[in-house]
């Protein structure tokens, strides 16, 4: 997924936290823009087990009539498959780095994973009993807040005492995988939709060949060339988002 952020406080004097990348959004190498690409984790793990059961269902042996059960990266493998993750995301850092920005976070991973649960109906529930000693749920600027079964960004400290003003409504940006690209008014936003594609299918093939390597060592040198095309895509796509660079002369004459 991708979204073209702008931090529309940075003007303020008050300005206050509202999304996970809101400081690099303020830094002095984005340029209060930033191109967002995220993946979530669960939709990466979803789509390799529907690629590798597909695999697995057309590879036979003499003594199978498929290779499901070997090749297949299920839920039960959800312990292989987490550092197989982390390990595609630095591999394509490699190409993405030099379009991030420098001197501010643009690299996240499962940025979120810790959410505070609030509901007033529970809350109602426990107050009609003996709930003398029960204390308020408190967060945190910056932490993500399940408020009644929505989730919002924390603003500033508050507890369920004292939410008003200091929940704001949020996109789940929770377990993912985060890149912050640099963007300026000639970046070429035609590439987006490509270089997001191709990203994707970067870490896709990239963890699909992890895991061949060990459960069907034949079958992963095809999808090594697989990734090796998509970063090849990544760094041509980048590239044309960047846009043409401007060289300003100054006329002489001679």
């Amino acid at each position: 997924m991708k979204e073209l952020c702008t931090c529309q406080y940075c003007a303020t004097a008050a300005a206050r936290y509202v999304t996970p990348w809101c400081e690099l959004l303020r830094g002095k190498d984005s340029s209060c823009a930033v191109l967002h690409l995220w993946y979530k984790i669960d939709m990466i793990r979803e789509e390799i087990d529907k690629r590798t059961s597909y695999l697995g269902k057309l590879r036979r042996a003499e003594e199978a009539k498929h290779l499901l059960d070997l090749i297949q990266l299920s839920t039960d493998e959800y312990d292989m498959f987490v550092p197989f993750a982390k390990a595609a995301m630095a591999d394509i850092f490699d190409i993405l780095h030099s379009y991030m920005p420098k001197r501010e976070k643009a690299y996240w991973w499962r940025e979120g994973r810790d959410t505070i649960v609030i509901d007033d109906d529970e809350s109602e529930s426990s107050d009609s009993s003996d709930s003398s000693e029960d204390e308020p749920i408190k967060f945190y600027a910056g932490q993500y807040v399940l408020y009644n079964g929505m989730l919002y960004i924390a603003l500033e400290d508050g507890d369920s005492d004292d939410i008003a003003g200091k929940l704001a409504p949020t996109e789940d940006y929770r377990n993912s995988i985060h890149y912050g690209i640099l963007w300026s008014c000639g970046s070429n936003i035609n590439a987006v939709e490509p270089l997001d594609v191709s990203v994707f299918e970067a870490l896709v093939a990239r963890i699909i060949y992890k895991w061949l390597q060990y459960s069907y060592p034949d079958e992963a040198p095809r999808y090594l060339e697989e990734y090796n095309e998509c970063l090849a895509q990544i760094s041509r796509r980048a590239h044309i988002l960047e846009g043409a660079h401007i060289v300003h002369r100054i006329p002489r004459i001679l």
